[in-house]
């Protein structure tokens, strides 16, 4: 079989895995479930005759303009042992490969997903657990950000303050354009918290809107 027949092959058997879950692809090796406020990913990296799987969440309340797998992890991380690479170079290796990953998806990534049903229970898992063990590979300033966005969307207003003010102060002295214009972004979030909560709930529903927009744009190619 060709290279391209493989990769056909391995999204054909992927989606026959993953669909009995209700998740969807929305383009090539990239597959999503919206449960809630909350989307579940499955995405897979395509090297050459290998391949990697990742899984992640990613909140609807959070603004983003693209699929991000910084909630999240490779498959591998539920086996230490396991490199997280697999072939499909020969017949007998894609083989394998798939048992491999449909096992892992089976009885541990869709056990992970239950989990993380929305915005709240993410919040949570967040705040009980360090970075080490979550399985979620952001850095401190990005995870300040979630964090206090998630607060603020729950309604846990302390702790959002507390998260904003230490997402600043990372800030502090960042000159880039995207970075000025997501902590102006974050202040006009928590200002709004001050003065009005219908405006704090039409800000999160206009975020949550644009961004399940983004998504369907995929889905409807």
């Amino acid at each position: 079989m060709t290279t391209k027949s493989l990769k056909q092959r391995l999204v054909k058997d992927i989606n026959s895995i993953v669909q009995n879950e209700h998740f969807s692809m929305i383009r090539n090796y990239v597959w999503i479930r919206k449960i809630n406020d909350i989307v579940h990913i499955i995405s897979l990296g395509i090297h050459g005759e290998n391949f990697n799987c990742n899984i992640a969440v990613q909140p609807l309340c959070v603004p983003c303009k693209t699929i991000i797998l910084d909630l999240g992890d490779r498959l591998n991380f539920f086996e230490r042992n396991n490199n997280g690479i697999w072939s499909f170079d020969t017949d007998k290796n894609y083989i394998e490969s798939m048992r491999d990953v449909q096992r892992l998806l089976e009885t541990k990534a869709f056990d992970w997903f239950a989990k993380l049903p929305d915005c709240k229970t993410l919040l949570e898992f967040m705040s009980a657990n360090t970075n080490k063990n979550t399985h979620m590979h952001i850095n401190p300033a990005s995870r300040c950000r979630i964090m206090a966005i998630l607060s603020m969307y729950v309604g846990k207003l302390e702790s959002a303050y507390k998260f904003f003010e230490q997402y600043y102060t990372m800030c502090e002295g960042d000159q880039r354009e995207w970075v000025l214009n997501d902590v102006a972004e974050m202040k006009k979030l928590e200002s709004a918290s001050v003065s009005s909560i219908d405006e704090v709930n039409k800000i999160f529903s206009d975020i949550k809107a644009s961004n399940e927009l983004y998504l369907n744009t995929f889905n409807n190619r």
